[in-house]
């Protein structure tokens, strides 16, 4: 599940219609969260200008490909999200960037469903 629904939301940031992108989007918010986590994905977004689902700005279909998904061993339901991405930094130099994210998962009418973002820095 969250494989499908990273590959398919990082990829709505390359569509060169950007209307349409935001509008699937939302529709891929709709499908694979629960309604407390786009309340809280709308909260975040708000204090921090950014997207919570993907931890930044914005994504390219290219990083789906360097998509790992963990999940936590000390606690059910619990996943991690990571990609990586290549970036120039002040050296001028490309650096490989890492970014994860970390979820709890539930089970809602028989479907998974990412149901918080968790604010944590520390890896599991």
């Amino acid at each position: 599940m969250l494989k499908t629904f990273y590959t398919a939301y990082m990829s709505t940031f390359s569509d060169p219609d950007l209307k349409h992108g935001d509008v699937k989007a939302i529709e891929l918010r709709k499908k694979y969260c629960t309604v407390k986590c786009r309340k809280q994905l709308v909260e975040l977004g708000e204090s921090t200008d950014s997207d919570a689902v993907i931890n930044g700005q914005d994504s390219d279909e290219k990083w789906t490909k360097t998509l790992v998904i963990k999940r936590d061993p000390k606690i059910a339901g619990h996943y991690s999200v990571s990609y990586s991405n290549d970036e120039y930094r002040e050296d001028k130099n490309l650096h490989k960037r890492t970014t994860t994210i970390y979820l709890a998962i539930v089970k809602e009418n028989g479907v998974f469903k990412v149901d918080k973002i968790l604010n944590s820095t520390s890896g599991f």
